[in-house]
């Protein structure tokens, strides 16, 4: 109990640290008058503080701003300005957040075979990523969005349906892009159960009254329909698709990865040879989903980073394959 007491105790600290000295830089220099590129930050800033008139693909993510707008009460003894506050409050949302997910990660890495050295180094490159950082130091809603994709992940790994099943209808109100990812859990046999489909049912049967809740929040604008959503993110599609074979489009879609995007498919073909470790096929599952997200979204690389979990396992096999090479 001590050893493992001391074990967590040391991971915390080497992430805790990891996290905040990637990301403070960003979260101070914050200027939410020219957010730049992040313009999102805007409508969720407004949403903590109980305004829900905001662009209709932002009203439906609620948690975070809600925890942030708990935060901001609790900072009013402080003399902070306002903006300070704003930022402060979704910055300690999102690390507390983050830190959780870094965890979830450590502990999916070490399931799938690898030592802890390696495990620790690929909580590293989703820590430092450029995708997280930004999901940390800016008031957004993603970062609760990559922990719930690696709880899921977790979970399955660990075979823990019925908690699994119960999480689902919770992790739905993330983000309406959760959707496509409820499935996931079917890919697994043992996970095909009655239980599960209660829980897919439920969480979409949850997903539409949050909307209706919602929407009577914002009184003052009316909803897009889902049929009009699709369409209009199909018309985001097509131009995605053609930036993507562009340099900038290249860019976009690595700026989370960098070059771990280029080793995790030559990770895949050495594991696919030598058989070194079991790394479940339904990881795959996450990449053409996110994918087609990501055109559908327009955001290449914030959106594409749903796949960090096996980007970064893959990856680690290749890095371990040439370190063993080398010795």
């Amino acid at each position: 109990m001590i050893s493992y007491i001391r074990k967590l105790t040391t991971l915390l600290l080497i992430i805790i640290s990891v996290l905040y000295g990637a990301t403070y830089q960003q979260f101070r220099h914050l200027d939410l008058t020219d957010p730049r590129g992040v313009d999102d930050a805007l409508s969720y800033i407004k949403m903590s503080h109980g305004n829900y008139n905001v662009s209709s693909f932002h009203r439906y993510r609620p948690l975070v701003p809600y925890l942030a707008s708990f935060i901001q009460k609790t900072l009013l003894p402080f003399n902070m300005n306002e903006e300070e506050k704003d930022k402060l409050s979704f910055y300690i949302v999102n690390f507390l957040i983050t830190t959780c997910t870094a965890l979830f990660l450590f502990g999916i890495l070490s399931k799938l075979g690898f030592q802890w050295q390696l495990s620790i180094l690929g909580t590293i490159f989703f820590l430092t990523s450029r995708i997280t950082v930004i999901s940390v130091a800016t008031p957004l809603v993603d970062s609760l969005y990559f922990l719930a994709i690696g709880a899921i992940i977790y979970l399955m790994l660990y075979e823990k349906t019925v908690l699994l099943a119960c999480i689902l209808p919770l992790l739905v109100i993330v983000k309406e892009t959760m959707v496509p990812f409820l499935f996931i859990p079917f890919a697994v046999r043992n996970m095909r159960r009655w239980k599960m489909v209660s829980s897919v049912s439920l969480s979409i049967v949850i997903f539409f009254v949050l909307r209706g809740i919602i929407q009577q929040k914002a009184a003052g604008t009316q909803p897009i329909p889902i049929p009009t959503a699709i369409y209009h993110a199909w018309l985001t599609a097509l131009p995605s698709l053609k930036r993507l074979f562009s340099p900038v489009g290249i860019h976009d879609l690595f700026n989370g990865f960098a070059f771990l995007l280029v080793l995790a498919p030559l990770g895949l073909l050495v594991n696919w040879k030598y058989h070194k470790y079991k790394i479940p096929g339904f990881l795959l599952l996450f990449i053409p989903i996110a994918f087609v997200l990501a055109l559908l979204n327009g955001s290449l690389g914030r959106m594409f980073f749903i796949t960090y979990v096996p980007v970064i396992a893959y990856s680690l096999v290749l890095i371990e394959q040439w370190l063993s090479n080398n010795a």
